[in-house]
Order: structure tokens, then C-alpha cells, then sequence
């Protein structure tokens, strides 16, 4: 954890057997999925080319200045404390950790069966949905959070390469008396994610969710208990592109063990060969024993347990 003022820590690791792993903590309130991905995939640019005119461009390409775009306001009187929920969601309750491979071939066949030209995250994330209802608690109300790149909803649009939290959050939810339909509640989910243009943007977030969030704290919130199913997609980042002169990363894994309370939460990118999708699923020790013996998580994913 950051203690300090730290935007960024960083480890090294060597082994034995000649392998290395980095390790990097991002202070969250500046630095959201693309900006750290992006940062991880120039550092290695700079670091692989030894300063040539390749890691010029990508250092020319880089946009640290966003004021133009999210001018800087005056918050000194308001409040910052954290909210009851954010109570909720950083408990001390531990959840257990696994990794879920999707590949290419079965998210294809699982996109043919819902149809509507849904993506491979919304396929997904559809499967998961289903899934995690069946297994979770008698009585339980879940909602779905979804963070969403703001970069290409504005306009005009922002370099990728733009460092800032820039993104907002997206809920959804299903009633718990209705059996998922796949089909329905992936064109729920495609539409939410639509809204999110550059008028939207401007108009409910001129400040990057993170900002807005702590400064209203729980200001029309809903009060109702209900449980989160937290799930963040960094699909299409350079995750697995990012050679420091060794070739590219074998295993890109969240660090540690996120502690969600009572909410559930997973981190979804891109398999090595960019087709498929490889998530890391954070919930309790009996939702997931439910979770992996799902029939549609059967069917259409596989468990690394050397992970």
C-alpha cells in the first residue's frame, strides 16, 4: 500500500531460474487501467530501445496535461471521508483468488448463441452475471459496476495515451425473481455503455469519476444493502506488449488479494494472443466453489490452478 504521497512504486524480483517479475502500485486517484497500462508498455519502449528516436515518439505521444480538457476546480470545502460503502468494499473479510481462461474459440461460440453482435467482454461478462446469481446467497441483491475509458467517448477524442483517472462507472442490474437472459441482458449492458458520449461526459463528469466520487461521498446514493459485482475490463491494452528487452510478459496477474467484503469482484484482459479473455474472479471460498461448478463457466471456461 501507499502510505506516503507516492504516485507509483515500484519491485523488481529475479529468480533462480533466470525469470523476473515487476511489480507496480498505481495511487489509484490519478492513474486509472490505461494510463498504467500504457505507462508499464513506454517504460519498456525507452528501456528496450536505449533512448533512439523510437522512444522519442512514444515520449512525444505521451499527454500529461489534461486541464483544457477537465479544468481544475476548487474543492477545499468539501469532504472527502469515506462513505459507508466504501466501508463495505475495503473490509477486513477475505476472499479467495482463481483464474479463469477464455479462449478465442469458446467466447466465439458463446457470442454466436446470445447474438446481437455482442462483444467479447459483454459475452463474458453475461456469462459471469448468470453464474454468479446461481451461486450467491438466498435473498441477495446484486449490482453490477462497470468502469468505462472515457478517451474515445469524447469529442473529438483523446489520445489513449492520456494519463489521468479518466473513466466513469456504469451500474446494472437484473431482477433476482427473472432467469438471465443472455440475449436481453447483454443488450442492456451494450446500451448502458453507449450513453457514455461527450455530452454525458461533460455534463456528469467533469472531474474523472474518482474525484467526483470522493468530493459528493455518498450524495444520492442508494441506501439499500446491496452486494457489488465489481468487474473491470482492461480488454485491448497493451498488457502483454510491453518487452523490456526479454520478450514479453508470460503472466500478467493482479498482485496480492483484494479484500471485497461482501461484493465480488474480477479483472478482465486480453489472453497472450489477444482472442481471448483471461479473468481473475476475487469472491468467497463458498460462492466460488458454486461459481466453478457452474454448467455455462463448465462450458465455456477452463481454471489454471498453477497460478
Amino acid at each position: 500500500m501507499l502510505k506516503d504521497q507516492s504516485i507509483l512504486a515500484v519491485q523488481v524480483s529475479h529468480f533462480g531460474c533466470g525469470g523476473v517479475a515487476i511489480c507496480l502500485l498505481f495511487r489509484h486517484v490519478i492513474v486509472d487501467g490505461a494510463t498504467a497500462a500504457n505507462f508499464v508498455k513506454t517504460w519498456a519502449v525507452i528501456a528496450s530501445c536505449g533512448g533512439n528516436d523510437d522512444s522519442a515518439t512514444i515520449i512525444k505521444d505521451l499527454v500529461f496535461d489534461c486541464t483544457s480538457i477537465f479544468p481544475p476546480r476548487d474543492h477545499s470545502g468539501s469532504s472527502t471521508r469515506s462513505s459507508g460503502a466504501g466501508a463495505i468494499l475495503f473490509s477486513s473479510s477475505e476472499t479467495t483468488r482463481k483464474r479463469f481462461i477464455f479462449e478465442g474459440s469458446k467466447i466465439s461460440a458463446l457470442q454466436d448463441k446470445i447474438g446481437n453482435r455482442t462483444t467479447r467482454f459483454e459475452a463474458v461478462f453475461t456469462l459471469m452475471w448468470d453464474a454468479i446469481t446461481a451461486a450467491k446467497r438466498e435473498g441477495d441483491d446484486f449490482v453490477a459496476t462497470i468502469p468505462v475509458n472515457l478517451r474515445k467517448r469524447m469529442n473529438p477524442p483523446i489520445p489513449e495515451q492520456c494519463i489521468g483517472n479518466i473513466l466513469t462507472i456504469i451500474q446494472t442490474n437484473w431482477p433476482t425473481e427473472e432467469t438471465i437472459n443472455y440475449s436481453s441482458l447483454t443488450e442492456k449492458v451494450h446500451e448502458l455503455v453507449s450513453m457514455v458520449n461527450d455530452d454525458y461526459v461533460k455534463k456528469a463528469y467533469p472531474n474523472g469519476w474518482i474525484l467526483n466520487r470522493a468530493t459528493n461521498g455518498a450524495a444520492g446514493r442508494d441506501t439499500r444493502r446491496r452486494r457489488l459485482f465489481m468487474i473491470s475490463s482492461w480488454c485491448n491494452l497493451p498488457l502483454y506488449k510491453s518487452d523490456f528487452g526479454w520478450g514479453n510478459p508470460e503472466l500478467v496477474a493482479p498482485v496480492g488479494r483484494v479484500n471485497s467484503g461482501d461484493n465480488i469482484s474480477v479483472c478482465v484482459w486480453d489472453t497472450t494472443d489477444g482472442a481471448g479473455i483471461e479473468a481473475w474472479m476475487f469472491m468467497s471460498k463458498e460462492e466460488m466453489a458454486k461459481f466453478e461448478q457452474d454448467p455455462g463457466v463448465v462450458a465455456y471456461a477452463s481454471f489454471n490452478p498453477t497460478t
